[in-house]
């Protein structure tokens, strides 16, 4: 989602956007060269690899696994993974750039679905499988992957009801009322969504080095930069709320379900992991975009922020912070610490 971009000169209580400044004045200022699409992907690959190895991981990984696994007398055959360049859209550097994360994203999804198999077949039967079993893996970082047998859940839709209006985000109709697979796979589908999020997130965050050293970006250029992050960041905040809203109302509605997920120990360490790693992610990119925001106004160039819009000059991007926040409070209230502190146990 490309986020809602803003001249500083007009009143910030104003609700018209103008959503093509930004990208208007990013393409005319970006190298205009056009990639061949096997120039592309080997460009893609290569900033991936250098800048962030953990997703060049997920999307090697994934993109070079098997379909076909014997685990006992059962012959598992799983879709093709296919090329990551089908999340990559356009074919010059800037829009290579934009669309690294979303591949990430897309193949943490592959990978969480399809390496358990990989791992059972290679485990020669010390974890057990009987036809029917779901497996998760959840790629933490580079040394940590987390198995996890799930456990019977319910829909995410039925908690459409419980969620405020006020609390209905971005990410609602997808993950809430949608059909992803947030509804067959229950919470485990939501941290399955999290850390795809997070995921991306991390690989647009650890594009700085490569903004400054190699594209030595200046000023509004930044800007680019921080949509990149700032469009999915605010779906940390989205998506613990709505695991700890599912396990919430699973314990009051459905306590059998409620009891195998507290009990799937796997799963809490997973969920808790993932928890610390968004946090983390969050609290240096913001220290990272303060200081970003200070060197640009040390030159004398006008820079701004609030929970909605990030300026630097006459351009604006949002921000998503007013979600960000809006979901930290309530996620604040004694109930979620309570139910943080099942998981924790």
């Amino acid at each position: 989602m490309l986020p809602q971009t803003k001249n500083i000169n007009t009143d910030k209580t104003m609700k018209k956007i103008t959503w093509f400044l930004l990208f208007f004045i990013l393409q005319s200022t970006s190298q205009a060269q056009v990639m061949t699409e096997p120039q592309a992907r080997s460009y893609a690959l290569s900033i991936l690899k250098k800048y962030a190895p953990e997703g060049y991981e997920v999307i090697n990984t994934y993109e070079n696994a098997a379909y076909k696994y014997k685990i006992g007398e059962t012959t598992i055959t799983l879709n093709e993974p296919g090329s990551f360049m089908r999340y990559v859209s356009g074919r010059k550097k800037e829009d290579i750039l934009a669309s690294l994360g979303t591949a990430v994203h897309e193949f943490n999804h592959g990978y969480t679905s399809h390496l358990p198999y990989q791992i059972i077949e290679a485990s020669n039967g010390k974890i057990p499988y009987t036809f029917g079993d779901d497996y998760l893996v959840y790629f933490i970082n580079s040394q940590e992957k987390i198995l996890v047998k799930t456990s019977p859940t319910f829909p995410s839709k039925t908690l459409a009801n419980t969620i405020p209006k006020e609390l209905r985000t971005f990410r609602f109709s997808t993950y809430i009322q949608g059909s992803s697979s947030t509804q067959d796979q229950g919470i485990y589908g939501l941290l399955d969504e999290m850390n795809a999020y997070r995921m991306d997130t991390q690989t647009s965050f650890l594009l700085y080095d490569y903004y400054k050293n190699e594209l030595k970006a200046e000023d509004e250029k930044w800007l680019e930069y921080m949509q990149n992050i700032d469009g999915t960041l605010f779906a940390h905040m989205e998506f613990k709320y709505y695991i700890l809203k599912y396990l919430l109302h699973a314990q009051k509605k459905e306590p059998e379900t409620y009891q195998g997920i507290v009990q799937n120990q796997r799963f809490k360490e997973a969920f808790l992991k993932i928890e610390k790693n968004f946090t983390d992610l969050a609290n240096v990119y913001f220290e990272r975009r303060n200081t970003i925001l200070a060197d640009i106004k040390a030159k004398g160039l006008n820079v701004d922020i609030d929970q909605e819009y990030t300026y630097i000059g006459n351009t604006g991007i949002g921000n998503f912070m007013e979600v960000y926040v809006r979901l930290q409070e309530e996620l604040k209230k004694q109930e979620y610490e309570a139910m943080m502190k099942i998981l924790q146990k």
